[in-house]
Formats: structure tokens, C-alpha cells, sequence
């Protein structure tokens, strides 16, 4: 953490200010650079931002030349970052390419010289509002906010000088624990030269994300970035090309490798806190933005569970889902999600049996199949709705209970509670009961009521035999035995039958047996 510091000067009591090359050191290509202050008097100073490197109109062409078609497939945020960084180096750009998870800061993926220092270019500016939000906090003049505002939505170069002081990064660095971001080291008043990495840049957004001094009022400003910064150059490019992001973008020629343009969006979607940093030679400089933004939507539309399980391919994911479809529910596959949930490993083996048998058609049979045994008919609308609904936090034996303990069920057996008794021991247990177990049950049954007999029936372990044997039966095709009762014993326990079948689902002896 930053420690508690006496508060800068307000900038218009400092002298700041940037300078620019000499004119010998610009590219044949007339390229000009983001570049940094000398000290000079901020109310003076009219500094004009840098000439874009590139029309806004041909960077807005490279933009929209971006092939869309391949960011449509579903990839895990490393799958996505390989990818981009491929994209780009076919096209002689190198990418230093970083994601974090928003909610946990947890890196998901990134390049392997994600370490590697870079040019920070513009994304400075994020320190630099950052530095004097931490300073000043809600005493922040409108004035000062209002400026630094701009300075993050369109990039603003005169307001970054009056705004610099070398302090800035070092303290920053400090509090966000970026270890291998400094200024430059041969002129620290030079700001477009210091020195970031895309580890530290993702980790700084993801920081002042939780940063409750900071992160409320710098992120919104991020989100509306503009999409020309205030030197005309296109900046909508990067996570700043995707609605509903927000970016901090950079562009210019301050990198001293021999790649020295860079092209940077530094930004954060609904899941995710990114750094795309890109260097190339002045010949690629124009077709930058397209490959920030490629890499950017790769990265925005991936998903973080993908491959979180095995994957499977497609026709085994369909063989699984298909079984499991026709024994659960009766019917064929009406929706692929399942399958392709396999396939990308976005969900196991055992959630997509639970997510099927515990869904409401699954209930809504179990429903119609106690109906029918304890009254010789499917459940009417009332009573379909009403335990298909119950059926989703409560086990099956309070479904025999209320059903085979109802008034309609001792009717059926003539009010006769010898002959309740006997079709109640039927339906629960799948067996007829012996002279002497009749003669026990009625007497519960006179003794104790109809529905905790029906409570007591359900409790012995015959009741969760037979229901495991129609389980392995209709899933393995063959009769349960004392061994497999003994091993899935303890997984009717809770959620019952549903949880044998997932059980059963994921055994190495269903797979042989549906899939191969």
C-alpha cells in the first residue's frame, strides 16, 4: 500500500509540459511519436497531441477489414490469447497479451513475454489519474476531475504533461503492486517511454477495479472512451471497438526495440481485465489497430469454463446425451446444449446428467409414474404442476407419501385398509408382501395412518433396492445386485434416485456400453 503522503501541488502551481523529436529522427514513413514534458508553464503551453501515425480514415479501413468469422467460435481466454497473438505475428506484430479474471484477479491466460517491458505510450495516463485521485480523493477540485476525465477518454497529450510528475509511476507501481513498471530510466520526465509490461497493465485494471478510491471514478471514464482522441487519431480500436468495454488505448513510436510503434488497448469486459500491447516496424503500423481489435474480441468472447472439464467429441458428446435423453426423458435430443457443453468441456459428464435428470420434464414423469402405480392414472394439471415443483428441492418418498397416502388412494382400494395395504406394499416396493408382512403393514397402517405408512414403507431398504434395479436396468440394461446396492447406497441418500443417476451415468460401464 501507498504510504500516507503530503499532497502534490496542484498542476497549475508546477511547471509540466511534453517535448518532441527533432524532426531528424522522424521515419520516412512521417511518423510521429507520443512523446513526453519539459518543464514548462501549463497555462501557457498550448501543446498540440502528436500527428497520428495513420489517418483516422485508414485506421478506421484496417479496423473494419478485421475477419470476424474466426471470433465466433467458443475459446477458453489462452485458446483466444494464442490465437491473437498468431493473428498478429503473421502480420510481423508481436503481442504481449495478458487476461485476469475480474471478479478473483486470477490470470486465466497470456503470451510468454507478457513480462517483457514495453512503451507505455498513452496507457501512462491511467497512473498519472490514478496518482492524483489517490492524492486528492473526494476533495478533487471539478477542474481536476473534469481534465483528467478527458485525459482518459480521448487521450488528451497537453493534459497528461501539465499533469506529469515523475512520482506518478513509482508510487502507483507501489500501491498496485506492479513489479515491473517504472519510468524511463534515462529521462523520467519522458512519459510515452515508460516502461509497462501486459502482466502489470492487467493487474493495474484489475487493482483499480478494487480500488473503491479509485476504480468508481476512473473505470466510468473508460468506458467512455471516445472513439477519436483528441489529436483526431481513430482510437476506436481494441477493447474500445467493443461495446459496453471500457479501454484506455495507446499509439505511437516510443518503444527502442526494432519494432519501435506500438498500438496498445488496455481495457476490461463484463469477465475479464485485459492488456493487449502490440510493437511493430513502421510498415505494420497501420494494420495495428485491425489486430488489436481481432485479439480483443477473441479474448471478450471466450469463456473461462471452457475445457474446464475433459471435452469429448462430437460423437460421443451426442451418443452420451442422446442415452441419457431417451432413459430420463422419452424423447430424443430436442436442443444440442448438452453435447456441446461436452465438447468444449464446459460442463462434465456428471453435471450434464444432473442438469437432465433433475430437470422439470424428469420430474414431471417421476410425478405421472407414482401417480399411476399408487392410482392408476397420470397426476391431473394440479398435481403435475404442484410436484413437479416440489420434486426440484424435495426426495421422491415425499411424493409416494402424499400420493399413495391420499384419501383418492384408500378409495380406490375400497376403503379397505387390507387391500390399501396390499396395493400400497406393491407400489412402493414392486413385490407382493407375504401373509405376515400384510398382516404388519395393516396394523401400522391402523395404528400409525395411511401416509407414515407409507413414510415407513419408503424408509427400508427393499424401497431403494427396487429403485436402483430400475435405474440399472434402464441405463445398463441389466438387474442391479447386492454388490451394486452396496456401492450406491449412500448416493440415494439427499437428492435419492437423482443422485444414482448421475452415478450411474459417469461409471466407465454406461460409456461402453451408449458411447463406445
Amino acid at each position: 500500500m501507498l504510504h500516507p503522503l503530503s499532497r502534490p501541488p496542484a498542476p497549475t502551481a508546477r511547471r509540466a509540459g511534453r517535448w518532441r523529436r527533432s524532426a531528424l529522427l522522424v521515419t520516412v514513413a512521417a511518423l510521429s511519436f507520443t512523446v513526453s514534458p519539459v518543464v514548462v508553464d501549463p497555462a501557457a503551453a498550448q501543446p498540440a497531441g502528436p500527428a497520428p501515425a495513420v489517418s483516422p480514415a485508414s485506421a478506421t479501413r484496417a479496423v473494419s477489414a478485421v475477419v470476424t468469422a474466426a471470433t465466433t467460435a467458443t475459446r477458453t481466454p489462452q485458446q483466444a490469447v494464442n490465437a491473437g497473438a498468431a493473428y498478429s505475428a503473421a502480420r510481423g506484430i508481436t503481442s504481449y497479451l495478458a487476461v485476469l479474471d475480474r471478479k478473483t484477479g486470477k490470470v486465466l491466460a497470456r503470451t510468454g513475454n507478457a513480462g517483457t517491458q514495453v512503451a507505455s505510450e498513452s496507457i501512462v495516463k491511467l497512473m498519472i489519474a490514478a496518482y492524483y485521485r489517490v492524492h486528492y480523493g473526494s476533495s478533487m477540485s471539478a477542474t481536476m476531475s473534469a481534465r483528467l476525465t478527458q485525459m482518459i477518454r480521448c487521450s488528451d497529450d497537453g493534459i497528461a504533461s501539465a499533469y506529469w510528475t515523475n512520482s506518478a509511476v513509482p508510487e502507483m507501481a507501489a500501491r498496485y503492486g506492479l513489479t515491473h513498471t517504472s519510468n524511463n530510466p534515462g529521462n523520467p520526465g519522458y512519459w510515452g517511454k515508460t516502461r509497462i509490461t501486459a502482466d502489470d497493465m492487467a493487474r493495474l485494471v484489475y487493482r483499480i477495479g478494487k480500488d473503491q478510491l479509485v476504480g468508481p471514478w476512473l473505470m466510468p471514464a473508460m468506458v467512455q472512451a471516445t472513439d477519436n482522441g483528441c489529436d483526431g487519431f481513430n482510437q476506436n480500436f481494441g477493447f474500445n471497438a467493443i461495446a459496453g468495454a471500457g479501454s484506455k488505448q495507446g499509439w505511437g513510436g516510443d518503444n527502442w526495440t526494432s519494432q519501435p510503434n506500438a498500438i496498445h488497448s488496455v481495457g476490461f469486459t463484463g469477465k475479464y481485465m485485459v492488456a493487449v500491447l502490440q510493437t511493430g516496424n513502421p510498415g505494420t503500423y497501420a494494420t495495428m489497430p485491425a489486430t488489436a481489435t481481432y485479439t480483443a474480441k477473441l479474448i471478450a468472447g471466450s469463456s473461462a469454463n471452457v475445457s474446464r472439464y475433459p471435452t469429448y467429441p462430437k460423437v460421443q458428446a451426442d451418443k452420451f446425451t442422446s442415452a441419457l435423453y431417451r432413459q430420463l426423458l422419452a424423447r430424443k435430443v430436442t436442443s444440442p446444449v448438452q453435447s456441446v457443453a461436452l465438447q468444449q468441456g464446459s460442463r462434465s459428464k456428471k453435471q450434464v446428467a444432473d442438469d437432465l435428470s433433475t430437470t422439470g420434464a424428469r420430474r414431471g414423469r417421476l410425478t405421472n409414474v407414482v401417480y399411476q402405480e399408487c392410482l392408476g392414472h397420470n397426476a391431473d394439471a394440479t398435481g403435475l404442476r404442484v410436484w413437479t415443483a416440489r420434486l426440484a428441492t424435495r426426495n421422491i418418498k415425499d411424493l409416494y407419501m402424499a400420493v399413495c397416502g391420499s384419501p383418492s388412494a384408500y378409495a380406490r382400494a375400497g376403503k379397505n385398509l387390507r387391500t390399501w395395504t396390499a396395493a400400497t406394499f406393491r407400489a412402493v416396493l414392486r413385490q407382493s408382501p407375504t401373509a405376515a408382512q400384510l398382516d404388519h403393514w395393516t396394523a401400522v397402517a391402523r395404528s400409525r395412518g395411511l401416509p407414515k405408512t407409507v413414510d415407513a414403507l419408503t424408509g427400508t431398504a427393499p424401497f431403494r433396492e427396487q429403485w436402483i434395479d430400475r435405474l440399472y436396468r434402464t441405463m445398463l440394461g441389466r438387474p442391479a445386485n447386492a454388490a451394486t446396492y452396496a456401492a450406491v447406497k449412500d448416493n440415494i441418500r439427499g437428492r435419492g434416485i437423482f443422485s444414482v443417476t448421475s452415478y450411474l451415468a459417469v461409471s466407465t460401464e454406461y460409456w461402453h456400453r451408449w458411447v463406445g
